[in-house]
């Protein structure tokens, strides 16, 4: 490729920005209804997650762009963890103590990136650019650096609205039942609101708070089959 002839993806502008994603209590649900018959605790602050816009860079070396990418994507996670790393500590601490913490877990930093996302790529013949949208494990990495002495801080989580719809519900008192579990065995549910219940099928909106509380140590009424961001679809348990 010669000399200022750009790759054909967009670049984002240049940016660094933070969302916060919760963990909500279907992450509980799933771990306790594949994993074990009975939940016992499970740390579901460790599930949370930080998601980080950034721009790596990486110099281009005897034309060598393929190189020069992984340097540039390498560069991106590492703006990434700093990033979170910065986020998550107590305010006020020295641009030194931040650069010292950050060094120390970026020997573990794939314990700490869950995933990342390649949003564009430009090349000017000298220096190889990547723009990333990379989601840090923010518990794992919380821990780590309390562990190393460090103070941090717990980010604040909004309240999330999602649609719970589960069938086979056979009849009153099931769905009567199914009402009453989600009111009061899921600690995060703050409110829930019956939107339809039609022949075997029940739909709830659920309001969920505070994700990094959503531990249950109760059997689950029914399976998670299917899940999104903001629907969540399961269907009672029955014995064989």
């Amino acid at each position: 490729m010669g000399r200022g002839k750009p790759i054909k993806h967009p670049m984002p502008e240049k940016k660094s920005f933070f969302k916060i994603i919760g963990p909500f209590f279907v992450m509980t649900l799933i771990v306790s209804a594949s994993l074990f018959p009975v939940c016992s605790v499970w740390p579901a602050g460790l599930a949370d997650t930080l998601v980080v816009d950034v721009e790596g860079t990486g110099v281009i070396e005897r034309q060598n762009l393929s190189r020069a990418r992984e340097k540039a994507i390498e560069n991106a996670l590492s703006q990434a963890l700093k990033s979170a790393v910065a986020s998550m500590l107590a305010p006020g601490l020295r641009q030194e103590r931040i650069e010292e913490a950050w060094r120390a877990v970026s020997a573990n930093r794939g314990n700490c990136i869950q995933r990342y996302a390649i949003t564009g790529e430009t090349s000017d013949g000298v220096t190889y650019r990547i723009g990333a949208n990379v989601t840090l494990l923010t518990g794992i990495l919380s821990e780590k650096l309390r562990s190393l002495g460090y103070e941090t801080v717990q980010p604040e989580v909004a309240d999330r609205e999602v649609i719970l719809t589960v069938n086979d519900v056979r009849s009153h008192e099931e769905y009567a039942q199914l009402r009453a579990f989600l009111k009061g065995g899921v600690p995060c549910i703050s409110q829930v609101r019956p939107v339809r219940f039609s022949w075997r099928e029940v739909s709830f909106q659920l309001t969920l708070k505070e994700a990094s509380r959503c531990v249950t140590e109760v059997q689950l009424p029914f399976v998670v089959r299917d899940l999104t961001d903001d629907t969540i679809t399961g269907e009672i348990k029955r014995r064989k």
